[in-house]
């Protein structure tokens, strides 16, 4: 399921997760790109190990089975792992990636971040080969929320168009859901499956509006950088047609904010499910402020 797609039909600020370079036997480089706070957003640190990882799988093939057997390729099925430093923006930054397991249904990949000989960041990334099954189900989505044409687009250096609806409340104080987004990529992407899920894993990290409910009007007070991040793929889905992300803040506590989300296609199919947990510190005499992307149009 190796990557593809032509750099130049990528838009410029993604460009990052599909240009890694291969330096040898499951080693991997890249380039971060800028960011205005210090820090690199951490679904693109997400989004470039899982295409590592895709990278380091033999295209058309079952590890254990061996490029003549002709089986299913393989694809990513879930991503599990930590953030331990910040990665720097704008700097190279390589991709260890270590085979942990191959057998005829599954491959385990765990990939390191490495910048100035320091890791940052570290994922299990498990692949399946596809199969029919027996059952197909999901849970539905949500049905109270507007299409993305109901909603302005909201304002930003990002490289896709995110449109913001509001929190549910539950009535009891907490809320049904604490962050809804509608997001694409504006503009036609290559038939490239590992790049759309990159993308989604890139897209799943949007939580930085829901990990308190109303953070937006809050935005400021507080510092905030996510500690693990957890993603399931369920479905195939193109990131250059509308998603709908669904966030619902489990828990704020010690410091600590437990986020899950549900991703959607246009059609209401289940593609992706995620967990992440935050650290959330106060900054004394912060004055609230517009978040820097993600903000809504007056």
């Amino acid at each position: 399921m190796a990557a593809t797609a032509p750099t130049e039909e990528v838009p410029e600020e993604l460009r990052p997760i599909v240009d890694l370079e291969e330096q040898g036997p499951d080693r991997f480089a890249g380039r971060t790109p800028p960011s205005p706070v210090g820090r690199v957003f951490g679904g693109m640190v997400v989004a470039q190990s899982l295409m590592a990882a895709v990278r380091s799988v033999t295209p058309g093939t079952t590890p254990a089975a061996g490029p003549s057997s002709g089986g299913p390729a393989l694809a990513p099925h879930s991503l599990h792992g930590y953030f331990l430093q910040p990665v720097v923006p704008d700097a190279e930054v390589v991709f260890e990636v270590e085979p942990v397991r191959d057998s005829r249904s599954f491959a385990l990949r765990e990939v390191t971040a490495v910048q100035d000989g320091r890791p940052r960041a570290r994922f299990l990334c498990s692949f399946h080969i596809e199969e029919a099954g027996e059952v197909d189900y999901q849970l539905a989505p949500p049905t109270n929320m507007d299409g993305p044409e109901a909603f302005g687009r909201a304002e930003g250096p990002m490289p896709f168009d995110l449109r913001i609806a509001d929190p549910v409340p539950a009535g009891d104080g907490t809320f049904l859901a604490s962050g809804r987004h509608w997001v694409r990529v504006d503009r036609p992407l290559p038939d490239d499956a590992a790049l759309h899920l990159c993308l989604a894993a890139y897209f799943s990290d949007q939580t930085h509006l829901s990990f308190r409910p109303y953070s937006e009007q809050a935005w400021g007070t507080h510092t905030d950088a996510s500690l693990d991040h957890a993603l399931w793929f369920h479905r195939p889905a193109r990131l250059d047609q509308w998603v709908r992300y669904e966030l619902q803040a489990l828990s704020v506590r010690g410091n600590r904010a437990t986020v899950r989300g549900l991703m959607y296609d246009g059609d209401g199919a289940l593609v992706l499910s995620m967990a992440q947990e935050l650290l959330v510190r106060p900054i004394p005499g912060a004055e609230p402020q517009l978040p820097p992307w993600g903000r809504r149009p007056d």
